[in-house]
């Protein structure tokens, strides 16, 4: 290929690229600047908790464990409601893992997550998380949530309360 060849591909990728943006009016650097990143923090309590055992007494493969709770905000005003669903994809004693998948519903939409969680003993009404901390991703919204990604750390704290502080960009 000579010089001039490639001199002049150039020229045609520059163009077309200018060509491109006076069209879209968007720089790939002011679209990624476009996506803002944002958090909420609400706090759980309130729980209603479900407990369906499938198959043999105590925990085993296919027990699904439910939870409604009340989320507020830093102020404690009632701002929505948390729906989640663990169901036990591995039982083995004293280390249960759980697929988690939960949607908080807010005004204005609803965010929906999904991740793992570990149990002592998943079918036991009393026990929670082994670790002090869900990590879970999120993984879509609807409403003004419509959009999102990001991530989520579930702070389990006394009494079937927890805190969420949910990080994501739209």
């Amino acid at each position: 290929m000579s010089r001039w060849q490639s001199r002049s591909g150039l020229t045609i990728s520059a163009v077309m690229t200018l060509v491109c943006v006076a069209a879209l009016g968007v720089t790939p650097a002011q679209a990624a600047k476009d996506q803002t990143s944002q958090r909420i923090t609400v706090f759980a309590s309130n729980p209603i908790l479900g407990l369906i055992d499938s198959n043999e007494p105590g925990s085993s493969e296919g027990d699904i464990r439910t939870l409604s709770l009340t989320l507020s905000n830093v102020n404690g005003k009632k701002i929505g409601t948390a729906n989640i669903i663990q169901t036990l994809v591995r039982a083995q004693v004293g280390n249960n893992v759980a697929l988690k998948s939960w949607v908080l519903d807010l005004r204005g939409g609803t965010i929906s997550g999904q991740g793992i969680t570990k149990f002592t003993d998943m079918m036991d009404p009393l026990d929670r998380p082994i670790e002090g901390t869900d990590y879970v991703a999120v993984v879509g919204g609807t409403g003004k949530y419509r959009g999102i990604s990001g991530e989520a750390d579930v702070i389990i704290r006394p009494g079937f309360k927890s805190k969420w502080i949910i990080s994501y960009t739209k």
